[in-house]
């Protein structure tokens, strides 16, 4: 069957990676209870981690996961006011690596 050329075309896009959506803001109080999530779409091996002033290093989740969305909320109370980065970094089951990450800031 042959298809008018008007009709060939296509845009097509495919992602394998770990993603972390934005955060509810950019913008904590330095007591508030942080929302965090990341979303897989292969079976992953996966390292989440909060980096933060001082070099801070708050682990959030790590280890073998499925696909799906994890969700964690992070007590940010006792941790240094400044500049924070979420970083997810994930290996899936064809050996291809990924890395997501969110910044804010605990004020």
């Amino acid at each position: 069957l042959a298809l008018p050329e008007s009709q060939r075309e296509a845009l097509t896009l495919a992602y394998y990676g770990a993603y972390v959506p934005p955060l509810s803001g950019r913008t904590f109080a330095a007591n508030a209870t942080v929302p965090l999530s990341y979303k897989l779409v292969r079976s992953s091996t996966v390292t989440a981690e909060l980096d933060g002033p001082g070099n801070a290093l708050v682990p959030i989740d790590a280890g073998r996961r499925a696909p799906g969305t994890y969700r964690f909320t992070w007590p940010a109370g006792s941790h240094p006011t400044g500049d924070w980065t979420f970083r997810v970094v994930a290996t899936d089951d064809q050996s291809r690596q990924s890395t997501a990450e969110r910044d804010f800031t605990l004020k």
